[in-house]
């Protein structure tokens, strides 16, 4: 199994990868090599056979919690005792060792986090509506002392790949006028950089250790790219504490 391992500066005891669709057991078109998401149509015991060999591969000491994310801005609690507090969410976030932290995507940013000390961690899933609605600013609720955060960016559609409409202008622009700066116009169409916005997102919380943003899901077919397939399968980004 090929994964990325993303390159920060994370404490020893912090785990973190992220899948790619480079593995020789395939679900079949348009879900091939190593697809782990139960919603895109894709045969669900295929699936879950996926996600056993990632947990048996990375001899995870607990199964991976999964969210059902919906492009919201919501984040939730995973513990050792319940679980996560509520799956319908966009981001995750933990205290406990051995729980495992992850989003599915295929074009949207996966951001992973952990602190400096090593006993905080959280996984977001950060679509377009998601960095509109500014999930990512919303950390400050579950973990106040942003200065001490590090941030990896994983792989996702780059701003050379993303034309996007003007209405999709005009609401980051009325947002914050700041975020105009994540956006070019080339040959009359319009393009949208979700890494550049969400690094304006976290530095404007106080998070300024920020890794990753260089892989683009749609020219790259070691991934999955809904822009590129629309009926595809999801990678996974994960993290967890040891």
């Amino acid at each position: 199994m090929l994964l990325i391992k993303p390159n920060w500066h994370a404490p020893c005891n912090i785990q973190s990868f992220c899948t790619t669709r480079n593995y020789p057991e395939n679900s079949k078109n348009p879900y091939e090599n190593f697809n782990l998401a139960t919603h895109v149509g894709d045969d669900i015991s295929q699936v879950q056979k996926n996600r056993k060999k990632l947990e048996q591969h990375l001899k995870l000491a607990k199964p991976i919690s999964y969210l059902n994310q919906n492009h919201t801005d919501k984040w939730t609690l995973l513990d050792k005792k319940n679980g996560i507090n509520d799956k319908d969410s966009d981001a995750v976030y933990s205290f406990d060792k051995n729980c495992v932290c992850a989003v599915l995507t295929a074009d949207c940013l996966p951001i992973l986090l952990c602190n400096k000390k090593g006993d905080f961690i959280a996984a977001v899933h950060a679509g377009w509506q998601g960095l509109e609605n500014e999930i990512i600013k919303k950390i400050t609720d579950y973990y106040p002392k942003t200065a001490d955060l590090l941030c990896w960016i994983g792989p996702s559609i780059s701003k050379k790949s993303f034309e996007v409409g003007e209405e999709i202008y005009q609401k980051f622009s009325n947002k914050n006028p700041a975020y105009k700066e994540a956006f070019e116009k080339h040959k009359n169409k319009l393009f949208l950089d979700n890494v550049t916005l969400a690094k304006i997102q976290l530095k404007s919380t106080g998070i300024n250790k920020i890794y990753g943003g260089n892989y683009n899901t749609y020219t790259d077919k070691n991934f999955y790219s809904y822009r590129r397939n629309n009926k595809c399968g999801r990678m996974a980004s994960l993290i967890w504490m040891e």
